[in-house]
This record gives structure tokens, sequence and C-alpha cells, in this order.
């Protein structure tokens, strides 16, 4: 075990044989720990009734005084929390953007009158976008070197690589940005939920009602 927490990053299918992508997460803080064995055989798990417990100790002094090791994995398990949520978002908008494309797409063959469904598929791909920028930033802005607003990606990235190869814990700056990220995650996520839930749902019936060719996310017509 390297006394770190499994990662809470996003699932992704394994690039082959040879992926050797690191799942460890934060460290652990200083404490009783214990495993159990268990076997695993066509599926069924087993516990083989053997366990040990063991302390994991800070080995040196800090330099500086810093947070407790408690209070730095709180903050730790916090900040996982948050990048836990906007992977979520990040594949959500994602996918949906591709549902939103094959709309637009399959609208421009259909033979339905006027332009209101396609109205509201421009709408949705713009609010779309803006959300993603209020969670990535815009890449077109970095390479001018104008960053623009400050992401919650940035915001989180400040409290990330200020603390996770470091004991020392969070200072005002790194407590002050993921409070801040948290808030913005937040009303983000409501923003998305009702896109996803209330608007796309709405237009994908519309669609079905007009006889519109099948898109990702539509069930079966009836």
């Amino acid at each position: 075990w390297d006394l770190r927490y499994p990662t809470l990053e996003a699932w992704e299918p394994p690039r082959g044989p040879d992926d050797d992508r690191d799942d460890s997460g934060m460290l652990v803080a200083p404490g009783t720990y214990s495993v159990h064995l268990a076997k695993r055989v066509d599926g069924v798990v087993t516990d083989l009734g053997l366990s040990e417990t063991f302390e994991v100790v800070q080995m040196r002094e800090r330099g500086l005084k810093g947070v407790s090791p408690a209070e730095r994995t709180a903050f730790m398990q916090r900040l996982a929390e948050a990048n836990r949520v906007i992977d979520a978002a990040q594949e959500v908008i994602e996918e949906t953007e591709t549902r939103v494309k094959a709309i637009q797409q399959a609208l421009m063959r259909s033979t339905v009158a006027g332009t209101a469904l396609d109205d509201e598929a421009r709408r949705l791909e713009k609010a779309l976008a803006d959300l993603s920028f209020r969670l990535e930033g815009s890449e077109s802005r970095r390479r001018a070197n104008d960053p623009g607003p400050v992401s919650i990606e940035r915001r989180l990235g400040v409290a990330f690589m200020g603390n996770f190869r470091s004991t020392y814990g969070p200072t005002p700056t790194h407590l002050a940005s993921l409070e801040i990220a948290e808030e913005e995650i937040a009303a983000l996520g409501e923003e998305l939920a009702r896109l996803v839930e209330v608007d796309l749902a709405a237009l994908e019936e519309k669609l079905d009602a007009a006889g519109v060719a099948w898109t990702p996310g539509r069930g079966m017509p009836r």
C-alpha cells in the first residue's frame, strides 16, 4: 500500500494492456489502519477471516509547523470530492454536446417546417459552451496570454498543486480557492442538471413527436 486513498478521478477505459496510470489519491493521515484478506473466484468474494492492524506514523518532524495531519486530510478530502464532481460534469457536458450536435444534424435532413427546433438546439449548444468555459476556461485565450475569468479548474489547481506533494497543509489562499470553487460547482451543477434533465429532455420529446430521426440519448420511438 502506498499510504494513499484510491483516486476519485472519473473512470476511463484502459488505454491498452500496458496502461500504467496511477490510481492513487491523497495521502492518509497518521493513525490505525487494518487490512483484510479475501478471495474472489468466478465473481464470488469470500472473506478468508484474516486481518492485521497496523499504525501509520509520520516519518519526521516538519520544518514548518503547518496544520495538523487530520486538518490536511480533511482539506484534501474536500478537494478530491470537488474534483470528482467536476470530472463528472466535464463528461456530462461532452456527452450532451454530442447529443445536441446529433440533433442539429438530424434536423438539417428532416422535413420539419420552421426553425423552432433548430433554435432550441442552438440555445442548448450555447448554454453548454458557457458551462464548459466556466469550468475549464478558454484554450484560445490561454494561447493569447489572456486567461479571462478564473475557471473552476484553475481554482482547484491552485489548491491541489500546493498540497498534493506537501504535508504542510492548506494556506488561507488554498482554502479560499477551494471555497470559491465549491460555490461555483454547486451553481454549475444545478444549471447542468436542468439543461439535461429538463430542457434537453423536452426537446427530444418534440423530436419524437415530429418524427425526426433517432439521435444518441433518445429511447426507442413509441
